[in-house]
């Protein structure tokens, strides 16, 4: 009987040692899941989200804008075939050299007021433009790049080398109709701070994309980065002239000093570019920005990232 109460005490012992190990196994699991779920997030964090989204600090005007330090970027934001102003590209090049020169200095006339884009638009809606047949200058097929690296070195601040106006090669001859675009014709009624070297109307709706300097500019590091408004895209006309940048007619804002001597001593004082596919035109907004009037065009595959946000 004692053998056998004691046999039965032990089992009775031993699923109590069983009950009480449960809870430590659910606890063992709760401890792995909540290790799993710290190295999936870990992993996310360290790995992943710095491929999706990039956070940045610059401090300096002439590689950022005036508006932002500190933003947010993402390289799976793509890059629009068209912006705000490219709206403008099919009428401006219809135009006769006159009526392209009326239409940039009344632009320039109008820069930061709130009703610029109704002004210019009003304009546009007056002028008469017969069908013509079409002339694209551009380098879509024929590279001619003002601003070739390897022939002449770009330092900021610094005198440019000789730049040479040529008349780009006919690309392409085309007869159309002659109508103004107004599907996405941006109406502006907003109050900007005006700026005397910037027209800030046309810098609404327009987005900012983070890229590295690499080669663009020899004097700063390869690796900085540069903040900047996408101005212009492919098919777009850029016109720096002894008055200002101008992107398909309309006035960007005043050119440094040092472009400004280097256009005078130019024959015809100013020189066109047509953006090719995969370029684009960035701008800084501030009067010291380091942006594509000194290195030119940015090809595609140098945009890191789309801001998204910025302060």
């Amino acid at each position: 009987m004692n053998n056998n109460a004691t046999f039965t005490k032990s089992n009775k012992n031993k699923k109590q040692d069983r009950q009480d190990r449960k809870p430590n196994r659910a606890w063992y699991r709760k401890l792995a899941l909540l290790l799993g779920a710290g190295g999936v997030t870990y992993a996310l964090t360290a790995y992943f989200l710095p491929q999706l989204l990039h956070l940045g600090i610059d401090p300096q005007k002439t590689t950022s804008i005036v508006a932002g330090r500190f933003y947010f970027s993402s390289p799976l934001l793509e890059v629009k075939e068209r912006g705000v102003l490219s709206v403008y590209a099919s009428w401006y090049g219809k135009l006769s050299p006159a009526q392209q020169l009326q239409m940039r200095c009344l632009s320039k006339d109008l820069s930061n007021r709130r009703d610029f884009y109704r002004q210019l638009n009003t304009w546009l809606y007056q002028q008469e433009v017969e069908t013509r047949t079409r002339v694209y200058f551009g380098m879509a097929k024929v590279q001619v790049d003002l601003y070739d690296l390897e022939m002449w070195q770009y330092v900021y601040g610094a005198q440019w080398a000789d730049l040479t106006i040529g008349s780009l090669p006919a690309l392409m001859i085309e007869k159309e109709a002659v109508s103004l675009p107004t599907a996405n014709l941006p109406m502006i009624f907003q109050e900007v701070k005006a700026q005397e070297h910037l027209n800030r109307m046309a810098l609404l709706q327009q987005d900012l994309y983070v890229f590295t300097n690499t080669n663009l500019i020899k004097s700063l590091e390869a690796n900085t980065k540069f903040v900047k408004y996408l101005i212009a895209y492919p098919q777009d006309f850029v016109d720096l002239t002894l008055e200002g940048l101008f992107v398909n007619g309309i006035f960007i804002k005043e050119l440094p000093e040092v472009i400004v001597q280097r256009l005078e001593e130019m024959p015809l004082q100013e020189r066109r570019l047509v953006l090719a596919e995969g370029q684009y035109w960035m701008l800084g907004d501030d009067p010291t920005s380091i942006d594509s009037v000194y290195f030119g065009a940015v090809s595609k595959d140098k945009l890191n990232g789309k801001v998204f946000w910025f302060w």
